[in-house]
């Protein structure tokens, strides 16, 4: 019996030391994501024709809110 709770106890124990490696690796995850600057960052400007006609502004932000 001392076994079996002594087994229980290390399964336990190591299913929590993984769950907080994950947590950690998710924190990690969540700050690159929210210091990640797009390279394609910008105001890009053009001109359209065809059955309609206008102008197209696209602004790709540093960051997404």
């Amino acid at each position: 019996m001392k076994i079996f709770i002594k087994a229980a106890l290390l399964f336990t124990l190591f299913n929590g030391l993984q769950s907080s490696d994950e947590m950690i690796d998710q924190i990690d995850k969540n700050k690159e994501a929210q210091n990640y600057v797009s390279p394609y960052r910008g105001n890009y400007t053009g001109i359209f024709t065809g059955d309609s006609a206008g102008e197209l502004i696209i602004n790709v932000a540093k960051k997404v809110l």
